[in-house]
């Protein structure tokens, strides 16, 4: 059985990645591999990947909140744009527990121009600039254009430098919460540029980082509408270990409504089984 995805291309049905993305939400294996074989039961040949994450959604939601919440991470990322959260943000919090400090929207002069770039991060003496994508549809790919832009971009400033006109960058990074094309892969491996994408690479991925250290932002919430979300946003609390009950009732939210939010944000804050 195959699924199309959204991007139109299809891949084979499956039933370890339900079970790999469940237990990396907290589900436990049994009920993991329950939730997998109901869906594909009631999967049919050529079906969409955005009717198999509702069908996955629905079921995990029907045995508990936290496991949709946990495993639409990808979806709560897609939501950020919309609900007036910068992606910038977020990718400096990964790279902040990564043990990285962080600067986010700095300008910098370089050899011809100036830059405008997203994040500059820094450990162990070692400085890069990093160029943020972001796409809040599914199915987007980021192609070898961009890498050519963030690699211009990154020459022109490390000529800046060599003119005294900026501080030395060591490499320049190009994040996104999609994919990368094969030659965006195969120029960035050429050329040293550093890539992280959703799912890239594999072992140290977006997806991977952001679940391993609980950087959970509040668009994954299932229990907030778009009002509570234009509050959370209007106070600048973004993510999950942000929010206490004080806090969302002095922005607001009724106390009763506090309660629920933040029984939703300690399961899904809480050690996975």
């Amino acid at each position: 059985m195959y699924v199309t995805k959204a991007d139109g291309r299809k891949e084979k049905f499956s039933f370890e990645k339900i079970v790999r993305t469940g237990l990396r939400a907290g589900v436990p294996r049994q009920e993991a591999e329950r939730i997998a074989r109901e869906v594909e039961a009631e999967s049919y040949d050529g079906i969409r990947t955005r009717e198999v994450l509702d069908m996955i959604l629905r079921y995990f939601g029907e045995r508990k909140t936290v496991y949709a919440s946990k495993y639409d991470l990808k979806g709560a990322i897609m939501r950020l744009g919309p609900s007036g959260f910068p992606f910038e943000k977020l990718i400096a919090e990964m790279f902040e527990k990564l043990g990285y400090s962080t600067v986010t929207d700095v300008t910098i002069s370089g050899r011809c121009v100036s830059h405008e770039v997203d994040v500059i991060i820094e450990k162990e003496s070692r400085r890069y600039m990093v160029e943020c994508k972001y796409r809040n549809f599914p199915g987007a790919y980021i192609g070898i254009h961009k890498a050519l832009y963030v690699w211009a971009r990154f020459l022109d400033l490390q000529a800046g430098n060599s003119l005294g006109r900026c501080g030395k960058l060591d490499a320049p990074y190009l994040v996104c919460n999609t994919k990368f094309s094969d030659d965006t892969i195969q120029y960035a491996s050429c050329m040293g540029l550093k890539l992280k994408g959703w799912n890239y690479p594999q072992d140290n991925s977006i997806a991977y980082i952001l679940t391993k250290n609980k950087i959970y932002p509040v668009t994954v919430l299932r229990t907030v509408n778009a009002r509570t979300l234009q509050l959370l946003s209007g106070a600048k609390m973004m993510f999950c270990d942000d929010l206490s009950e004080e806090k969302l009732t002095e922005i607001g939210i009724p106390r009763r409504r506090s309660k629920d939010i933040m029984g939703e944000v300690a399961g899904i804050l809480a050690d996975n089984n």
